[in-house]
């Protein structure tokens, strides 16, 4: 029940076209009958004034509290329009699709129409009470534009990189061998000029090693000399117009795309320094200017999260489990959260591993306790967000001090001591126990002391005897309790 019972809750269901519209008061009963409005700067200025008009039928000096789905940009205009609506205040709520898909699910609801889902996000408001996010500043909405945009080139020069790949190895066997490993601007700027072996056997040497690169730098003579071998083994000599054309314009592309991500990142750089010359975010290394950009675009303020829990579910930087019956339990890194400030802090983690002392650290330890690479960067991951939230809440530059002596704290709490974070081992090394169950004396068969031969019952039922100190560890195959 909400405390404030002059309230009005107002779902949207924003489509390209229209807005379809429910009206529930803190009970969850129809204050007034459906709308739809169009979704034009017309059908926002109506929309607008009949949830102002709509609100006098709670109560008097009633809330609003209006809540719509995040799709694509559709619902941006009447967003900013409700945002900026004066002398009333309206508390604008953009949800997560996917919540009103499992709430609307909740509610047994098997069909669906715009009015169903009208209704649903306004009942979700009422039921659910979610808190009204941060409005973004003009500031956060163009980095965020432009991590963004960096973020799609990125993704497209990897499709253009592997298709160019997939080329080289069919008409171009070998290539690795003789050009490197690594798709170079060396070797972009030659395949999107010359495309056919018989195209590079017909010039010369001195003409292909003249070729510009970039300012001052040419391909040169060995690499040259390199491609004329690697024409002269090729399959075929002569290659269809319409392949080379395929060759010359992925080239092409992949270049094309590194000069735009190349000029977005400098872009970034000089907004960065110009609106957070002196960010406590940018002391952190491993973090460069397009991470802290990304970091600071997507987060807005750091205040909604009240714990590192919090800010690290948010962007879904945590394992989730997966069992049935006999299934052996598998750890894999959930698909929820934002994405883009995952992927943001994946990437800097390797650079982290590098530069972050407190990183590489926590990283080396995950290693000696047998975890894979995989496994092991998704938590240097999660464990760099913490470092980032701790720094954002508090407004303290980094302390490689601070920061180790932190990871020493909460390891020396989990039990661990030096010894035992070499050997990879998690358990406390000071327990003495006072009653052992399912261990007796291998010669009388009473109960024994901690320091005498002890016989403990395995999980397939065969005895094992050993002799076990007075500071017993648990092993993962023996079947016995240590009680207190």
């Amino acid at each position: 029940m909400h405390e404030n019972h002059n309230e009005l809750f107002v779902g949207v269901d924003v489509c390209e076209a229209r807005f379809d519209v429910a009206y529930l008061d803190c009970l969850g009963q129809a204050v007034r009958g459906d709308a739809s409005f169009p979704n034009t700067p017309d059908g926002i200025r109506d929309i607008k004034g009949s949830i102002i008009a709509c609100s006098s039928l709670v109560g008097k000096r009633p809330g609003i509290s209006v809540g719509m789905e995040a799709t694509s940009n559709f619902h941006k205009g009447l967003e900013q329009a409700l945002h900026a609506a004066r002398p009333r205040t309206i508390k604008v709520h953009v949800l997560n699709p996917f919540v009103l898909k499992q709430f609307k699910r909740m509610n047994l609801k098997v069909y669906k129409t715009d009015k169903l889902d009208a209704y649903m996000i306004a009942r979700y408001l009422v039921k659910m009470s979610p808190k009204p996010p941060v409005e973004c500043t003009l500031e956060q909405e163009t980095l965020k534009q432009l991590t963004r945009l960096r973020r799609s080139l990125q993704e497209e020069t990897t499709r253009f990189k592997n298709r160019l790949r997939y080329l080289l190895r069919i008409y171009f066997p070998g290539y690795k061998q003789y050009l490197g490993v690594k798709i170079t601007r060396r070797m972009l700027v030659l395949f999107s000029q010359i495309a056919s072996p018989d195209k590079v056997l017909e010039m010369p040497i001195s003409e292909i090693a003249g070729l510009k690169v970039c300012h001052r730098h040419r391909v040169g003579d060995a690499f040259a000399g390199r491609l004329v071998l690697l024409a002269e083994k090729a399959p075929q000599k002569y290659l269809d117009p319409g392949i080379c054309m395929v060759i010359k314009w992925t080239a092409a592309r992949i270049l094309e795309l590194l000069a735009q991500t190349s000029q977005l990142d400098r872009e970034i750089s000089r907004m960065l320094d110009r609106e957070f010359p002196a960010h406590p975010l940018r002391t952190i290394p491993g973090l460069g200017p397009v991470s802290c950009a990304s970091i600071l675009a997507e987060i807005g303020d750091i205040n909604r999260f009240a714990t590192p829990g919090e800010f690290v579910g948010y962007m879904g930087l945590y394992p989730v489990v997966w069992e049935s019956g006999q299934t052996k339990v598998r750890f894999q890194m959930t698909i929820k959260g934002n994405k883009m400030l995952k992927m943001t802090f994946l990437v800097a983690s390797a650079a982290a591993r590098l530069y972050n002392p407190a990183i590489r650290q926590y990283y080396d330890r995950l290693r000696a306790r047998g975890k894979s690479k995989k496994a092991a960067g998704g938590a240097i991951a999660r464990k760099l967000a913490c470092i980032v939230f701790a720094i954002l809440k508090t407004g303290e530059p980094w302390s490689a001090q601070k920061a180790l002596a932190g990871m020493e704290k909460g390891s020396l709490m989990a039990g661990e001591t030096g010894q035992d974070i070499q050997k990879g081992n998690r358990q406390p090394t000071g327990v003495k126990p006072q009653t052992v169950v399912n261990a007796t004396n291998s010669t009388s068969g009473l109960p024994c002391p901690p320091d005498n031969s002890i016989q403990f019952t395995t999980t397939d039922g065969k005895p094992q005897n050993t002799t076990r100190p007075a500071q017993i560890k648990t092993r993962r195959n023996a079947y016995f309790r240590i009680t207190t």
